[in-house]
């Protein structure tokens, strides 16, 4: 019996595997983090006709030093064993980068990695630790966009500004590739969808030596007839103002063998 709960238990760890990788080029670092995850909500498992609990990353915070360079709250949304790129500013030589993850089961897993350097060193400007420490569940529970950010920003305004938002228009495969990207000094990142009964699907951070340009994967909804969805990212500025950008997609409907990345 204890032998039967230990390889559970040591299945259940190795499925939260991580894995970081960085490289500094131009003072600028890109980092990819590489996690083993379902993300999955509860499920109905038709092996052992049972109802599986729900299992997915919820938080990914990378630290370089005492400087936390990344930080961001994920859901289910994202696709199975998503991969994350990310790039922030300032780093010395023989400096390692960690990750840490952190599940709904509450399986934490970290990873260490040295920075690979090939110009000139770049300090920190200062010593930067995570502000966003927790997002309401309210926020993950809305049923609408309107309310996501209500809920996380309360009653807000919109100004223009320059957030790029790139995903394919039409998707049929099970997965999808997105990119946020922005010039705009920011505090704070939301990405939401309509067609959904929940709506968040993360909330990122923007860190003082953080750069806003996220690459990453997503899971298709699967729906039975071709449908039309909103992509929206919020932003707030660290001067307090707001942003939005708005993208629709269409999900088309994914045969048996519907599978890899869509394009």
């Amino acid at each position: 019996m204890y032998k039967l709960i230990l390889v559970l238990l040591l299945s259940s760890l190795a499925l939260h595997a991580l894995k970081v990788k960085a490289k500094e080029k131009d003072q600028v670092v890109n980092a990819k983090v590489f996690l083993l995850s379902p993300m999955t909500e509860a499920r109905y498992d038709s092996k052992t006709n049972k109802i599986l609990p729900p299992d997915y990353v919820t938080h990914i915070k990378a630290k370089v030093g005492n400087n936390v360079v990344f930080n961001a709250f994920t859901s289910p949304f994202f696709s199975l064993n998503p991969r994350i790129k990310f790039k922030f500013q300032g780093s010395v030589k023989g400096e390692n980068i960690e990750v840490v993850s952190k599940s709904n089961q509450n399986i934490i897993k970290n990873n260490i990695s040295k920075i690979r350097h090939r110009n000139k060193e770049k300090k920190y400007s200062s010593v930067e630790k995570d502000s966003l420490t927790n997002i309401s569940e309210k926020v993950w529970q809305a049923q609408t966009v309107t309310k996501a950010i209500q809920n996380l920003y309360g009653s807000v305004e919109f100004s223009e500004g320059n957030i790029t938002l790139a995903i394919p228009n039409r998707i049929m495969l099970n997965n999808f590739p997105v990119l946020i990207k922005s010039s705009l000094d920011l505090e704070s990142i939301a990405l939401l969808k309509t067609g959904d009964s929940k709506v968040t699907i993360a909330v990122f951070e923007v860190t003082k030596n953080g750069i806003v340009d996220y690459t990453f994967s997503l899971e298709k909804t699967n729906y039975n007839s071709r449908k039309t969805i909103i992509m929206t990212v919020v932003a707030k500025g660290k001067d307090g103002r707001f942003y939005i950008t708005e993208k629709p997609i269409i999900f088309m409907p994914c045969s048996a063998d519907c599978d890899g990345n869509g394009g």
